[in-house]
């Protein structure tokens, strides 16, 4: 769904000035977290719980726009500006490393509750993802160095791979887990190795050659 709408957000975006383009990438975080923070407010007066269904809408595709949104526009407002003028700043700590500790910090914590987690994960992490983009960007900080090494920038090339292939394999680990308990950590080893398998296959013979094609179709 959200990569059909990409061209319609691009061409809505490209028609938007920087201070509007600005004020919306700033209230995007609000605009995604509005509808789980109403349902803990009705929660909080009515004493239902509401888990059920800030779960149930959050499955729904839409809900993830503003979410994906916020990237396009971080783009937008701030990279065009930026595009060749990016500042290496190698062997320094950024503002990204410090984003990238308190979301690590966040995802090993145990104890956060379950609104918490709804509210982190519906919008309140937008902002540490962005800093952490917008670092990237510009090759700062020790994060970006690591990044720049030759074994990332294989990953890289077949990074959409993985995000597309990741759910068959990770249903496919937790089917094999369950049936197999005792042995997680060999089969977590072949289904990170399948992964990439996988995704370095379907890169050089499915999207590079269909990526190919359309280039020659559409002349890009």
């Amino acid at each position: 769904f959200l990569y059909l709408v990409t061209p319609f957000l691009m061409a809505w975006l490209s028609k938007l000035s920087q201070k509007t383009r600005k004020i919306l990438l700033i209230i995007t975080p609000i605009i995604s977290l509005l509808p789980t923070l109403c349902l803990i407010m009705f929660e909080s007066l009515t004493q239902k719980n509401m888990s059920q269904y800030i779960g149930g809408y959050s499955s729904l595709p839409i809900f993830w726009v503003p979410c994906y949104l916020s990237g396009m526009l971080l783009a937008k407002t701030r990279l065009e500006t930026l595009f060749g003028k990016m500042s290496s700043n190698k062997g320094m700590p950024s503002a990204g490393d410090l984003a990238c500790l308190v979301l690590l910090g966040i995802a090993l914590y145990p104890g956060i509750s379950e609104h918490w987690k709804f509210i982190l994960r519906h919008g309140g992490l937008i902002p540490l993802f962005l800093i952490v983009i917008y670092d990237l960007s510009r090759n700062k900080g020790y994060i970006a160095s690591v990044l720049r090494t030759k074994v990332f920038s294989s990953l890289g090339e077949v990074s959409f791979s993985i995000f597309i292939w990741q759910g068959v394999v990770i249903t496919l680990l937790w089917y094999q887990v369950a049936n197999y308990p005792s042995a997680v950590l060999i089969q977590f080893l072949f289904a990170t190795m399948g992964m990439l398998l996988i995704a370095y296959a379907s890169t050089l013979l499915l999207e590079r050659p269909i990526a190919k094609a359309l280039r020659s179709i559409y002349s890009v």
